[in-house]
C-alpha cells in the first residue's frame, strides 16, 4: 500500500545570494528555478537570461513553459553556514517549488534518506524534510530535457 505522501527532502541555500528552499529531484535531469526566484535574482544582480536550445517536460509529458537559461552560483547551507559554493546552470521554467536540483548537479551526491542527509564533496547537509500547506495537492514533475532538432 502507498500512502498519499505530502512532504519532500530539501536543503536549504541560495542561488545568488538569494535565500531558495531546494527540493533535491533524482528524476529530474537538469536544475530548474521559478521565474519567481529569477525576479529577484535580476534585480540583485547584472544576470540576464540565455536563449536555450532545451525544452523541459513533466511527468505527464506537458511542456513547461521555459524562459531560458542563466550560470549561477549555488550555496547549500546548514545550520545557517554556508558549506560550499557551486557553479550551476539552471533553466528557469514555471515550476510550483523555489528551485529543483536535478541530476546535472546531483551526479556527485549520494542522498542518504535514512540519515536525512546529502553527502557532496565530503560535506554531510542535513535534509530539511518540508510538507505540503494543508489543501496544497502534492505534484509530481518528472523533468527532462527534450531538445529541438530542426530539419533541413
Amino acid at each position: 500500500m502507498i500512502n498519499n505522501i505530502k512532504r519532500s527532502s530539501y536543503v536549504d541555500g541560495t542561488i545568488e545570494d538569494v535565500p531558495v528552499s531546494i527540493l533535491l529531484d533524482t528524476g529530474a535531469e537538469v536544475s530548474v528555478i521559478s521565474p519567481e526566484v529569477f525576479n529577484t535574482i535580476q534585480r540583485k544582480s547584472e544576470k540576464s537570461l540565455k536563449p536555450t536550445k532545451w525544452r523541459l517536460k513533466a511527468a505527464s509529458g506537458d511542456d513547461l513553459q521555459v524562459k531560458g537559461q542563466l550560470d549561477v552560483n549555488l550555496k547549500i547551507t546548514a545550520m545557517k553556514t554556508v558549506e560550499h559554493e557551486w557553479p550551476l546552470t539552471v533553466i528557469v521554467a514555471n515550476i510550483q517549488d523555489e528551485c529543483i536540483l536535478g541530476m546535472n548537479f546531483m551526479n556527485e551526491a549520494v542522498i542518504n534518506f535514512k540519515k536525512h542527509s546529502l553527502m557532496i564533496d565530503d560535506k554531510c547537509i542535513p535534509l530539511v524534510e518540508k510538507r505540503r500547506p494543508h489543501g496544497q495537492e502534492t505534484t509530481c514533475y518528472r523533468i527532462y530535457m527534450d531538445e529541438t532538432v530542426e530539419l533541413p
